[in-house]
């Protein structure tokens, strides 16, 4: 509920970085619609080193929902990419183990911490900026040009969105 009412809120920024990225509906359609009311949203997720190819799957499935509300999404490619942070409007952090995935919001006893304060959302946001240059964003238009086998390994992997 804290990251969805920290969402709905925003007015100016939300980055997010997280290592296993797979958001239910809600989540979902309310970065879509902080996208679409002008807040820059950015998404930074694993790319190719990931070690459950199939979280990675099921995220891609939901990029074009989130691609044309006008969300960016990076895919961190310098190593394994492990981090569970986001800041919104610059001012309001959270940092923890909490991934943006079923399992992790509502059953495992994860824990983040959360602050409101300019120096540690400046601070968080450098990060962000600094681990962007290790990232390719993905386009709308290079996701619709992913091949079949991406296509049906993004449908299979949702298959086991249950056991994320």
């Amino acid at each position: 509920m804290l990251y969805y009412v920290a969402i709905e809120s925003a007015r100016r920024s939300i980055y997010i970085q997280n290592a296993y990225f797979v958001p239910g509906r809600q989540l979902r359609d309310a970065l879509a619609a902080a996208a679409r009311r002008g807040v820059d949203v950015r998404l930074m997720v694993p790319g190719h080193h990931m070690d459950q190819p199939l979280v990675g799957m099921t995220l891609r499935h939901h990029y074009g929902h989130l691609l044309r509300a006008g969300v960016r999404i990076f895919e961190y490619d310098r190593t394994m990419m492990h981090n569970k942070d986001a800041v919104i409007d610059g001012v309001f952090t959270t940092i923890g183990s909490i991934n943006f995935d079923p399992r992790s919001l509502h059953e495992n006893a994860e824990e983040s911490l959360a602050f409101y304060d300019r120096d540690v959302g400046a601070r968080m946001e450098a990060v962000f900026a600094d681990d962007q240059r290790y990232c390719r964003e993905i386009t709308l238009a290079g996701w619709k040009r992913r091949g079949f086998p991406s296509r049906l390994g993004e449908v299979f992997a949702a298959f086991f969105r249950p056991f994320y």
